[in-house]
């Protein structure tokens, strides 16, 4: 039971998957654990040509949505995140996400909607407001 433990508390003090090569990761909304829902990441697989967009640690479905334009093909799309996944800590609320099957070339998205709303001494926006990222897959 003592090893079980250690090893649930090592997992979640990493705090992270570990990410294959070729891929890229960073945070598009609300860096740091924050609360349910409000974090969002991206991973960007130059193997595969996608962007896969996480919210994280949220039971309940995401309202956010991503839309991408592939800026070499002209190919492009707008999805919610229904898919749930594990979270990487298994101790939390499972994530949210979807795979955006952008293609290879410079590649704009943005992330927008409402997440959970935050209550307490000092509320937060419960909205991501869209800012275009420009990314390379």
């Amino acid at each position: 039971m003592i090893r079980i433990s250690r090893t649930i508390a090592a997992a979640a003090a990493a705090g992270a998957t570990p990410v294959a090569a070729g891929v890229e990761q960073f945070t598009l909304a609300n860096p740091g654990n924050g609360n349910p829902g409000q974090q969002v990441n991206a991973r960007i697989d130059h193997n595969r040509k996608t962007i896969t967009v996480i919210q994280r640690f949220i039971i309940e479905r995401s309202q956010l949505t991503a839309a991408w334009v592939n800026l070499r093909t002209g190919a492009s799309g707008v999805t919610g995140l229904p898919k749930s996944v594990p979270s990487p800590d298994p101790l939390s609320y499972p994530d949210r996400a979807a795979v955006l099957p952008t293609g290879g070339g410079p590649v704009v998205f943005v992330v927008y909607g409402p997440t959970p709303s935050q209550t307490g001494l000092i509320p937060r926006l419960d909205y991501i407001f869209p800012v275009g990222r420009l990314a390379q897959v």
